[in-house]
């Protein structure tokens, strides 16, 4: 997919604060899978250039293999060394999904637990 279509997607994402906690995104260049936010790419270093950085390096919108975003993730707690109940996060999967059918063109699978998002299949 293009820097342009990501851009479009991440730009209308933006618009509507439709911001993601937990995500996992993967590159065309490597096996490695990282974790990352919406709140990365919604900093100041985002812009319609098409590139970004979340502290794995620089990358270009179109080297984004696939981006997958849970529909919830836990948020472990601790006070001092006591384990405290985690906290539930749930994610905006269904909204994310709507706004990729509006903006149309977009390569995706979506089931209750995970939205997942394709540069190339």
């Amino acid at each position: 997919m293009s820097n342009a279509k990501w851009f479009k997607l991440f730009d209308y994402l933006k618009k509507e604060k439709l911001f993601f906690s937990s995500a996992k995104i993967k590159f065309l260049i490597s096996d490695d899978v990282i974790r990352f936010s919406f709140e990365q790419l919604d900093s100041e270093k985002f812009d319609n250039t098409g590139f970004a950085d979340f502290g794995g390096g620089p990358f270009k919108f179109l080297e984004i293999e696939w981006i997958s975003i849970p529909g919830k993730y836990e948020l472990e707690r601790k006070n001092r060394q006591e384990k405290l109940d985690s906290k539930i996060i749930l994610q905006p999967i269904n909204k994310i999904q709507k706004v990729m059918d509006i903006l149309g063109q977009f390569e995706y699978d979506l089931d209750e637990s995970e939205l997942k998002i394709y540069g190339y299949i």
